[in-house]
């Protein structure tokens, strides 16, 4: 059993057929293309990625364009500042932009925190290759073994057989009883039971494999056995040596890592919230107004004399924010 495991792991071809039996480098690179489990991984990493840019992009100035269209009646504000019963217009139109100059590191360690989460994101998609690697390695050598026990019960029963002809022709011959041919027959039909059985297990373990691979149907599905010259005994490391490979490539044991240091960055970003934080901001602006029964100027000219700039630093000093920080 401990041969035929060693040969299908390292058992390995670049050619794919689905018409043949599959080899377990085949089924392998089936699993890892198609497995659910692995693409949700896939995707999830490639979302990391998006949050990554979207914290990066933080760091940008934000711009904005609005404009507004207002409308009046009644007594109201008029374009000299006074107050008048008429019907009154007003069309603005801003164009603003803000930068952060200091967030309290806030921007920084929401980098760092991404970072962090789509670097554990990819060490659990390597992590689910891992684990479909060796689910599918199991069950194709379940499969081989599954085989071989099938392979013993039917040479069993064919045993049996033979010796169920030979204690009859010996019962002719008045050199065996009817119990040793009752005895007989009862042993060939758990034989029987047992080749029945086998083959339930067959199917089960091709169903499993089958289910791993998310083939359509496991019907005319087969695995190869490994060849001769795989059976080779393999050296392998002592037990403190592969633990101390392990802990550094393991992504298990990666993702767990990464996964501490993003607590402990999620920390230090949490007290980011006890610092000030500053904003420039700036922006462009102007409107158009009229009044009924009131001669206004055109719109290119209003435009023109009520464009106006403005430009500003924001100051923000925590002093108590009901204990969240």
């Amino acid at each position: 059993m401990k041969k035929i495991l060693i040969a299908a792991l390292l058992l390995s071809t670049s050619a794919f057929a689905q018409s043949g039996p599959w080899t377990l480098q085949q089924c392998i690179d089936y699993a890892l293309e198609h497995n659910l489990t692995v693409k949700q991984s896939s995707i999830s990493v490639e979302q990391k990625e998006i949050a990554v840019n979207t914290a990066e992009g933080r760091r940008l100035p934000g711009v904005a364009a609005s404009g507004s269209q207002n409308f009046s009646f009644g007594r109201g504000l008029t374009a000299d500042n006074t107050y008048a019963n008429a019907n009154t217009t007003s069309t603005g139109f801003t164009l603003g932009a803000d930068l952060p100059i200091f967030q309290g590191f806030d921007i920084n360690n929401g980098i760092k925190l991404s970072k962090l989460d789509l670097a554990a994101a990819t060490a659990d998609l390597d992590k689910a290759k891992d684990d479909i690697r060796v689910a599918v390695a199991q069950a194709y050598v379940q499969i081989l073994y599954d085989k071989e026990l099938l392979g013993v019960a039917r040479n069993q029963v064919e045993t049996d057989e033979h010796q169920l002809e030979r204690v009859k022709a010996m019962m002719a011959s008045g050199k065996a009883s009817a119990a040793e041919v009752s005895a007989q027959q009862a042993t060939l039909a758990q034989s029987k039971l047992s080749q029945t059985q086998a083959e339930g297990n067959l199917k089960l373990a091709i169903l499993d494999l089958s289910q791993l691979l998310e083939l359509e149907s496991p019907e005319g599905f087969d695995v190869a056995a490994p060849s001769a010259s795989a059976l080779e005994p393999q050296l392998l490391l002592n037990p403190e040596q592969i633990y101390a490979e392990a802990v550094d490539i393991k992504p298990a044991i990666i993702s767990e890592k990464l996964k501490l240091d993003y607590a402990a960055t999620s920390i230090e970003r949490a007290k980011g919230a006890y610092l000030p934080s500053l904003s420039l901001s700036g922006g462009l602006g102007s409107n158009f107004y009229t009044s009924s029964g009131i001669q206004h100027k055109t719109f290119g000219e209003q435009m023109k004399n009520n464009f106006s700039q403005y430009v500003g630093l924001s100051l923000n000093v925590p002093i108590f924010s009901r204990f969240s920080t």
